[in-house]
């Protein structure tokens, strides 16, 4: 391990912004000098480490300051700070090599940089048209084969990364320029939508079939005597709105010739008739269950007058999100 090390990342971008013929090109340098995954054992970065607070037995034995406390976790925090930022990149180019494969089959990808600000730096180098060059140094000592097989595997997955080449003047610049005429025209769309939107109340006409109730109403009008549906059978009677009537509502004769308009003997005593009557209009209830339709209007408030707008924005929405990448 190299005792005079920094124990972390140095990153240099250039970037160099060219117009010509009316598009805008912007090409990015970067070099990066990694700091190499550490064993802490190994390393010794833990060695001066000291606690805040010592006790034994339930009491203090000795406290530093906090300004010593971190002055002594200095070399060890840049040990975390690499190893964690090493340990994002490891996870990008895993999620770069699935990525084309998870996109053939319809899958959604996803390629984590913003785990790390290392790897949010580090995302158009890795992605897109780059060209990328990585470098791995290992050692030859026995002590670090562990450390320097875990490199040499690192450095053959970055090896299996595609990069998609893009069409010259394809870059950020091209891309931001396309997001801003995008934005541009849904203000435009917002606002159209804005002008000319309204509310407006509709009321709809329900129509549902419900069980019909039983009204008991002797309002007939009798013809004469002969007329025998008067009190029975000119109001839908059921059995309990027979009931209702009771036995002296109605003459032996009504009853008789109820009972032979729906074809039932009609020979005995009033009650025996009454009795029979009612059986025969509840065995009719029954099998032929009386409903009725009932209509209800529904009013409701609904955003009307920018149709064509609305839909225009959903698709000006939706490309913009492919032009991120969110699609």
């Amino acid at each position: 391990m190299n005792e005079r090390s920094s124990r972390a990342h140095a990153l240099f971008i250039l970037s160099l912004s060219q117009s010509a013929g009316g598009v805008e090109r912007t090409t990015r340098l970067f070099l990066a000098d990694l700091g190499g995954s550490e064993k802490l054992g190994k390393s010794g970065a833990a060695d001066g480490f000291k606690s805040l607070v010592v006790t034994s037995g339930g009491e203090e034995v000795s406290r530093i300051s906090w300004a010593d406390y971190y002055r002594h976790r200095a070399r060890l925090q840049e040990s975390l700070n690499i190893n964690v930022g090493l340990y994002a990149l490891q996870r990008c180019i895993e999620g770069l090599r699935r990525r084309d494969g998870l996109r053939a089959r319809g899958a959604p990808s996803h390629v984590p940089f913003a785990d790390s600000r290392l790897t949010l730096l580090l995302k158009d180098a890795l992605c897109g048209g780059a060209r990328t060059t990585v470098l791995v140094c290992a050692s030859l000592e026995a002590r670090n084969a562990v450390e320097s097989i875990q490199s040499l595997r690192f450095g053959e997955a970055c090896g299996r990364v595609e990069m998609r080449s893009q069409a010259a003047g394809d870059g950020a610049a091209t891309l931001k320029r396309l997001v801003e005429e995008v934005d541009a025209e849904i203000a435009a769309c917002q606002a159209t939508i804005e002008r000319d939107q309204r509310w407006e109340r509709r009321v709809a006409t329900r129509y549902d079939v419900v069980d019909a109730k039983d009204n008991f109403s002797s309002g007939a009008v009798h013809e004469g005597v002969e007329d025998y549906t008067a009190g029975v059978m000119a109001v839908h009677l059921s059995a309990d709105a027979l009931d209702k009537g009771g036995l002296n509502r109605f003459s032996l004769a009504e009853l008789r010739a109820a009972l032979e308009k729906l074809g039932r003997p009609a020979d005995g005593d009033k009650p025996t008739l009454f009795r029979r009557l009612r059986e025969a209009l509840a065995a009719s209830a029954q099998a032929q269950p009386r409903q009725q339709t009932v209509a209800h209007e529904v009013a409701s408030w609904a955003l009307v007058g920018a149709e064509a707008a609305e839909a225009e924005l959903e698709a000006l929405l939706a490309r913009r999100r492919e032009l991120l990448g969110e699609a």
